[in-house]
């Protein structure tokens, strides 16, 4: 097994990488790439990276369009609408997601305050 593919040894693959936008933005490239030369009804893919360390003057958003010197302005629109349809779906899972939390943080309040009145009357038996 070489150095590279060493369990334990992350610095050895760190250092034969390129740096982590440098790696999205070709990653991104060559996915692109093929995937608009296999599926030939698309006229344009966006890749929305999500950055654990994000990278000062990164776009949000990398567009690839089938041919870069015409991009069609339909396919401008169409990218617009379904970020705008996604972010609402993302949107409402995380009301769902609050609403769920909320209501586990009041069931905890309620046990709490249980508890702590059995507490009180242990403490102080009538």
């Amino acid at each position: 097994m070489d150095q590279q593919q060493t369990p334990g040894a992350p610095h050895a693959i760190e250092s034969k990488r390129l740096p982590y936008d440098a790696e999205l933005f070709k990653n991104s490239e060559e996915f692109c790439k093929k995937v608009l030369e296999e599926i030939p009804e698309l006229g344009a893919l966006a890749i929305v990276p999500v950055w654990i360390t994000p990278p000062e003057g990164m776009p949000p958003a990398l567009l690839r369009f089938r041919n870069p010197m015409e991009p069609p302005m339909a396919g401008v629109l169409q990218l617009l609408e379904n970020l705008l349809k996604f972010s609402q779906k993302l949107h409402r899972e995380l009301i769902g997601q609050y609403q769920m939390f909320d209501q586990h943080a009041k069931e905890l309040a309620d046990k709490i305050n249980e508890y702590s009145t059995k507490l009180k009357e242990l403490e102080n038996p009538a």
